[in-house]
């Protein structure tokens, strides 16, 4: 296992300034990710740990060792980190087959054929490529292909692995399948994992801690997925993760005001100011045909297992979802036009005059 300290990073490209003052604790044995919007400096970070970058100021720490030092000029070299990267594009080699893909780092450290049969085996059984080691490249998935590129990785047995949007290229349910079986890996071998991706719901999936940064580079927000879902910092993490509805809401002489409808509640906002924004998920609504705030629907969508609404409420709209099963049971089938009532489950609160993004629900 690996812990990986970043110590006042200042990286910059011309006059792009990527990272300022960062600083990051990676623990050992944890899954750690660092959630962002494109061109955040994810990827930038992630080189510099790797050794394939340089940062302009600070340190760089692995394992208590200085991997990397602005003052001194050091940089150890990638191939001497005890590490393994595993990139968006696979950068599987199309001449070469499973098992001299996932060989190649054993036969540059010239290890004995013996040694790099039983180990590429081992590997080739861990990552669920068994009977697959004489394809090639072109003959498999994608989702084998970044299975080799894992095993390549894993082949030296490092203590940290560094995933570089890894899934990306993936569709749907490979993706999901293989955020799932990365935990499992992980787990199963003890190792660090420093995870890179923009993606929200393989960061809740696989994490055990995730670092949230802004379009800026700078770090927001850090914790569990539970407590950052439940608890975000401010209105940016609520919005980056997930689907999010915001309304503007009025406080005056201990009442609330949605436009002109009253909005009753049963746990009060905590905090003190008279122009509010409700943030809350879609299934953080009931929809209803009595009692609560006035809406209209202006889209009714059919999923399969939920029926999704836009809904008008004031000038805003609301995007809410219910389960189909429930529509149905419940006399909860609207067509568009048609007037209906909200209530809410759970509703996170932030003051308007400080929110950190613009807020979208805005009817056109």
């Amino acid at each position: 296992m690996a812990n990986i300290r970043i110590e006042s990073v200042y990286k910059s490209y011309e006059d792009n300034h990527v990272h300022k003052d960062l600083n990051l604790t990676i623990n050992d044995g944890e899954c750690f990710t660092l959630l962002g919007p494109s061109g955040c400096g994810k990827s930038v970070l992630l080189r510099m740990i790797a050794g394939f970058e340089m940062p302009d100021k600070g340190k760089i720490f692995i394992n208590d060792q200085i991997v990397a030092d602005s003052d001194t000029k050091k940089s150890v070299p990638p191939n001497q980190r005890d590490l393994g990267v595993v990139f968006q594009d696979y950068a599987v080699w199309p001449h070469m087959s499973v098992f001299d893909n996932i060989a190649y780092p054993l036969k540059i450290a010239k290890q004995s054929k013996e040694i790099i049969k039983e180990k590429v085996m081992n590997i080739v059984h861990l990552v669920g490529l068994t009977n697959l080691e004489k394809r090639m490249p072109s003959q498999l998935s994608g989702g084998q292909q970044q299975r080799v590129a894992l095993g390549r990785a894993l082949i030296g047995n490092p203590s940290l692995m560094l995933l570089d949007e890894p899934l990306n290229n993936l569709d749907a349910n490979l993706r999901e399948e293989m955020r799932f079986e990365i935990k499992a890996l992980q787990k199963k071998l003890g190792i660090t994992i420093f995870f890179v991706t923009h993606d929200q719901e393989v960061a809740l999936a696989i994490s055990d801690r995730i670092a949230i940064m802004n379009e800026k580079g700078k770090v927001m927000q850090i914790g569990t997925p539970f407590d950052i879902f439940e608890n975000p910092a401010n209105d940016f993490i609520f919005k980056f993760l997930g689907v999010s509805n915001f309304l503007d809401v009025k406080q005056q002489d201990g009442k609330l005001y949605i436009g002109s409808q009253e909005l009753f509640i049963d746990k009060k906002p905590n905090i003190s100011a008279p122009h509010l924004v409700a943030a809350f998920r879609p299934t953080d609504v009931e929809i209803s045909r009595s009692k609560g705030i006035v809406g209209t629907i202006t889209r009714s969508n059919f999923l399969g297992a939920d029926m999704d609404y836009l809904i008008a409420v004031e000038s805003k709209i609301v995007r809410t979802q219910i389960n189909t099963y429930n529509a149905l049971q419940n006399n909860l089938v609207f067509k568009e036009g048609e007037k209906c009532f909200l209530n809410f489950n759970s509703i996170s609160w932030f003051n308007k005059d400080t929110m950190q993004t613009g807020h979208e629900g805005d009817l056109k």
